[in-house]
């Protein structure tokens, strides 16, 4: 059976989803007879490329909460990522786009299976527990390179034309410069 989910790496629900779903799996003994596939969505094109504020304060910002309420939002999802065995520092995360780290993880599936598994959960495992901005470019070379990835595989890739699903329904990315 193959399972496809549509992810973003900021997005905690779906780290906490797709963790509960690979348990869930294991405890039904039948991890072996499915496939899980990440296919890349973007949830905010928008998401500046340098943070200008921490998860608490974009939540503050964005849903025009006050900070109070911001930080107990964040505690409570913070909380359901401990609670499946997460290593969650979600509230000290700075958000930023994604779009190069979900086109890098195109290029890590692209060299197989077990090296695009692999490379998912490092990129989570770089926002939500070390905090890493995964809109720095420096910062997912070194994560490819980590990962068994040619440093110039990369460069090359973030020039062609593969880009991930986006959220309102597009696949079409506005023309920047990059």
């Amino acid at each position: 059976m193959i399972i496809e989910y549509w992810s973003d790496f900021a997005c905690p629900f779906c780290y906490i989803a797709e963790t509960r779903m690979k348990k869930a799996l294991r405890e039904l003994d039948i991890s072996d007879e499915c496939r899980l596939d990440f296919k890349a969505f973007e949830l905010n094109q928008d998401a500046p490329k340098v943070p200008k504020r921490n998860i608490v304060e974009g939540f503050s910002h964005h849903y025009g909460m006050t900070m109070e309420q911001a930080q107990a939002q964040v505690d409570r999802i913070c909380a359901m990522g401990k609670e499946e065995g997460l290593e969650f520092n979600y509230a000290t995360a700075r958000g930023s786009n994604t779009f190069d780290a979900l086109r890098l993880t195109k290029l890590a599936q692209s060299k197989g299976r077990e090296l695009g598994d692999a490379f998912v959960e490092r990129m989570y495992k770089a926002y939500f527990t070390e905090n890493r901005i995964l809109a720095d470019r420096e910062t997912l070379l070194s994560i490819a390179e980590e990962m068994g990835l040619d440093r110039k595989d990369p460069k090359t890739f973030w020039t062609g034309t593969c880009i991930p699903r986006r959220s309102g329904g597009t696949n079409r990315r506005r023309t920047t410069s990059a």
